[in-house]
């Protein structure tokens, strides 16, 4: 985590800061008005900056989403959920280029026709969202507060979208021969950093007794991941020749010591404590009655047991990354 210190002494990083949270601020303003819990939560495709400019700039992308998003909150849902806003941002714009460095090659010079490339997200995308509906309304839990469980019909439909979907991802990674281990390490990367940044918010809010977690935490991830797999690799593969023949890419910028194999390993292990923590706050987040059974826990206490321990290993699996 040093880079986080050591950039602010670097004056393009800085300047990258800015223009990440201004990226960030512009497409956030216009959807604003799709509200989808009032003064909380709108439709976000800016969802796809904080992901690539994490990619792109590093550290400067942490800080420009948590910038960025306190900005945007003063066109509408400036409140005491910002605090959280800040943490959760500031993660999707942290853990992304953390996770992919640890897993793959920092280089996006990828010989791939972006119009492949933007169907073979979109496809990603779509069976995410697909097995989300599926199991939000098999868990008889509603993305929102006036949601009723989905009908049959919609269920059906996902079902057959998520087939479809797996069966075009398989055949499009056969005949367009994508680069697995790099593509696999960015779906992760970007995935993990988005779910992360919604159990943050959703826990910080329910502790407030603002909203509970399932609904804000379920649709924050839900967001994230739609956009951020569909828009950010697109966006990164667009701009990287640009940005790398600019002297703009972080690592040439803040020119990082290379791993050690002791780092490495280090690194792995924090991976798979962002992952164990998003699973866990999202399990007992949305069931929180097993606890309540177990531990004969109710409110804030309730809280603080079922997501509470998996915000606390998303945050040392942030820091030992």
């Amino acid at each position: 985590m040093s880079e986080l210190g050591k950039m602010w002494s670097n004056t393009r990083m800085v300047v990258l800061t800015s223009v990440s949270a201004a990226l960030y601020v512009a497409l956030l303003i216009p959807f604003k008005f799709i509200q989808i819990i009032p003064s909380l939560a709108e439709l976000r495709p800016a969802a796809a900056i904080p992901a690539a400019c994490s990619l792109l700039f590093g550290p400067a992308g942490a800080f420009g989403a948590a910038f960025g998003n306190l900005i945007g909150d003063f066109f509408g849902t400036l409140g005491p959920g910002s605090i959280p806003g800040i943490i959760g941002n500031f993660l999707y714009g942290y853990l992304p280029y953390k996770i992919y460095r640890a897993l793959a090659q920092e280089n996006f010079n990828w010989k791939i026709d972006l119009r492949k490339w933007f169907a073979l997200q979109l496809a990603v995308a779509l069976a995410v969202s697909s097995a989300f509906l599926i199991a939000s309304s098999l868990w008889n839990r509603p993305l929102t507060k006036w949601q009723t469980p989905f009908p049959n019909s919609i269920l059906l439909a996902s079902a057959i979208r998520l087939a479809a979907c797996s069966c075009a991802i398989v055949v499009g990674f056969r005949l367009w021969k994508m680069p697995l281990r790099r593509w696999s390490a960015l779906q992760l990367a970007i995935a993990l950093g988005g779910c992360a940044c919604g159990v943050v918010i959703g826990f910080g809010l329910d502790l407030m007794g603002i909203v509970p977690f399932k609904v804000l935490a379920n649709w924050i991830c839900f967001n994230n991941l739609f956009f951020g797999l569909t828009l950010g690799p697109l966006v990164l593969l667009s701009v990287f020749p640009y940005i790398k023949d600019s002297g703009l890419f972080y690592r040439d910028l803040l020119q990082p010591k290379q791993d050690t194999s002791q780092r490495k390993i280090l690194s792995i292990l924090g991976i798979i404590l962002v992952a164990a923590g998003v699973l866990l706050a999202l399990f007992f987040g949305n069931f929180p009655g097993r606890l309540e059974t177990l531990l004969g826990l109710s409110g804030k206490a309730l809280s603080l047991a079922g997501a509470g321990p998996g915000v606390i290993l998303i945050i040392l699996g942030a820091l030992i990354i």
